[in-house]
């Protein structure tokens, strides 16, 4: 298997499914006292990459946790005008405090600004 480091995924169900065909493995990407998910638990960040979507988003939130999924739009390849990322954020089945770290609080932290 081929693996490519990466501080973030821009598609966070695709590792979101690789975290579960290999959460069962000992011995992930040289980490021989870790499985895989430990690893992208701690590794990478998710994005949303543009995917409005709540049922791709709870599986990435599954995958890594909610400290380590970012907000993000896939402009300029998809532009959504008129307010969609907005409303979609604030529909998200999330308590106050996870919405803040999915639309901003975690990049925050992430980059120090």
């Amino acid at each position: 298997m081929t693996v490519t480091r990466t501080s973030r995924s821009s598609s966070g169900t695709g590792v979101s499914w690789c975290c579960f065909i290999s959460s069962g493995s000992s011995c992930w990407i040289g980490c021989p006292n870790s499985s895989g998910l430990d690893y992208v638990r701690n590794n990478l960040y998710l994005t949303a990459s543009g995917m409005f979507s709540p049922a791709y988003l709870r599986q990435a939130i599954d995958a890594v946790g909610v400290d380590r999924i970012l907000f993000s739009t896939d402009y300029p390849y998809q532009y959504r005008p008129g307010g969609e990322a907005r409303r979609f954020v604030d529909d998200l089945e999330l308590d106050a405090a996870d919405k803040a770290k999915f639309a901003h609080a975690n990049w925050e932290r992430l980059t120090g600004s």
